[in-house]
């Protein structure tokens, strides 16, 4: 009986430390401007301007990185061990400048990890212009 105990706080402890998606930085220089999502892995780029879209975030998208004033580079990983998936995004002005990076991990579909990270960008950008 210790054993599954042992057992089953150990995978409580693993999945609670690795759910979760954290975000930061000042989002200012983008609020409703254009953006720019650059291909990324996985189609994890065309998932991200889906869920901007979908969960109607006060930034422009658009196909052509000239007409952008910031964009969005970023990894996603799905599968591996336990099928845990994991992504990073970051948002960049056109001079290199990091703004706004955001990370998110758990057992989730590369959907889910569209979704987190676009409604951890929503709530930063909501953030910032009521501030």
């Amino acid at each position: 009986m210790k054993k599954w105990a042992s057992i089953l706080f150990v995978g409580i402890a693993i999945s609670s430390a690795r759910a979760g998606t954290n975000g930061s930085g000042d989002l200012s220089p983008c609020s409703n401007k254009t953006l720019f999502v650059e291909p990324m892995e996985e189609n994890f780029g065309q998932f991200i301007v889906t869920e901007i879209m979908s969960q109607k975030v006060k930034l422009s998208v658009t196909v052509d990185v000239n007409k952008a004033v910031c964009l969005m580079k970023g990894t996603a990983n799905v599968g591996g061990r336990f099928n845990a998936g994991s992504a990073s995004v970051q948002i960049v002005t056109p001079n290199g400048d990091v703004i706004w990076s955001a990370t998110s991990g758990d057992k989730d579909s590369i959907k889910d990890l569209a979704h987190n990270l676009v409604k951890q960008l929503k709530h930063d950008l909501e953030k910032k212009q009521s501030q």
